[in-house]
């Protein structure tokens, strides 16, 4: 199939961990400092959405994580970057459990979206 690798993520999925591990999505603080909205996160209003709440820490995403069951296999230490969260993740969970987080992560970000645009 076109758009996916061997292991049967796709590339939209390995493009979102890029994002993650490189601190790069378009969450609050950064579009705040680009002058574009405030920085508390749209889902949960009570802290400041940086890519690491926007995709682990917000009670809202972290719900995914609780109704897929892989909340119980993920490091639960505190990160200081979406980074070290993927690696220490990496390192706790197969590959076939890694693939199926960043599946989850990409959809809690979509919804995230639809949440924030759409309403």
């Amino acid at each position: 199939m076109e758009g996916y690798y061997e292991d049967g993520s796709s590339s939209k999925n390995k493009d979102l961990w890029v994002r993650v591990a490189n601190e790069v999505l378009p969450v609050g603080k950064k579009l705040r400092a680009a002058n574009l909205r405030l920085v508390v996160c749209k889902l949960c209003d009570k802290t400041i959405e940086m890519t690491l709440h926007a995709t682990r820490e917000c009670p809202k995403v972290h719900k995914l994580f609780q109704i897929s069951g892989m909340d119980v296999f993920l490091p639960s230490d505190p990160f200081n970057s979406g980074l070290q969260w993927l690696e220490e993740s990496r390192n706790v969970v197969d590959k076939k459990q890694f693939t199926f987080l960043i599946v989850l992560i990409w959809n809690g970000w979509n919804r995230r979206n639809k949440w924030v645009h759409e309403n």
